[in-house]
């Protein structure tokens, strides 16, 4: 009898412990706002279609002539120099850029100099023409003097 008393306690105070520890990690969250559907992942186009743009992460402003392409978001130039290219925030003083034959290109690489020969062949540098001399301000008239009329002699 004392066997089965004993088995007995165990059992109660097993069956205490589980229902002490189920209580304690349940919480219950209520929420007054109107259920909304989980966004679902943006997907592109597979690998083997035109992506016609999507999968562009990087924007260059490249600048034909002086073969250089500049990355606004991270600041940086990529530049050609003694048969390399070369990363940085600025561009030595030897490479000069003109702000108003840049062409912005799009690409899905960070690094925009593996398509050189791509961006080369389709932006041309642009040839100057014959230069044209502007006048800012017209030449002024010269002014004729009047010439002396000689005086009267008096007697």
């Amino acid at each position: 009898m004392r066997l089965r008393e004993l088995g007995m306690s165990i059992v109660m105070i097993l069956f205490g412990v589980c229902l002490l520890s189920g209580c304690r990690g349940a919480r219950v969250e209520v929420s007054t706002a109107p259920s909304r559907p989980a966004p679902l992942p943006k997907t592109g186009p597979p690998p083997h279609a035109p992506a016609h743009g999507y999968r562009a992460k990087h924007v260059y402003h490249y600048y034909p002539s002086a073969y250089v392409y500049y990355e606004p978001a991270r600041g940086r130039y990529f530049y050609y120099e003694n048969g390399r290219w070369k990363i940085g925030v600025t561009l030595p003083n030897h490479i000069m850029i003109s702000v108003g034959e840049r062409v912005i290109i799009k690409m899905d690489i960070d690094r925009p100099y593996i398509k050189f020969e791509a961006h080369k062949k389709k932006h041309p540098p642009v040839k100057l023409k014959k230069r044209v001399k502007v006048k800012t301000r017209p030449t002024p008239k010269k002014i004729v003097k009047p010439k002396k009329i000689p005086r009267a002699r008096r007697r």
